[in-house]
């Protein structure tokens, strides 16, 4: 019978130990600690993992890809939990070339600084007139 003398292996997550036969003069085998410190929300959905305790779990995390969007002057954009791959988000800009004078009194306006104004032109009503001949 050969003499295998002994053995000492510590073994990964998966991995296991096949000895020949024979005599040992010891073996020690130990799994790993598995430490992880993910919790299922904390990984993308679709993969795995192995948790603190040991146990193979399901991520649960969404994958949102990525996102694009451009909003109108005063939208917003909310997203909701998950990996997102890139968010490209872009706000309208103020193109208007209008001046106070330009924009009826006591309305306002935001001009092409971004600049919040109150227009000027006064508001003469609508206008009604006979004309005559001559």
């Amino acid at each position: 019978m050969p003499n295998n003398g002994s053995v000492t292996s510590t073994l990964g997550y998966g991995q296991s130990y096949t000895g020949t036969a024979g005599y040992y003069s010891g073996v020690s085998i130990t799994a790993s600690n598995v430490a992880g410190t993910a919790q299922a929300s904390e990984v993308l959905t679709g993969k795995s993992f192995i948790n603190s305790t040991g146990t193979l779990t399901n991520g649960s995390m969404a994958n949102k890809g990525s996102v694009s969007s451009n909003l109108p002057l005063g939208g917003s954009y909310t997203g909701n939990a998950g990996y997102y791959g890139g968010i490209s988000i872009n706000a309208a800009s103020a193109t208007g070339n209008a001046v106070a004078s330009e924009v009826l009194a006591d309305k306002t306006f935001t001009n092409s600084s971004n600049t919040s104004l109150t227009g000027s032109m006064p508001n003469k009503g609508s206008v009604s007139s006979t004309l005559g001949y001559g």
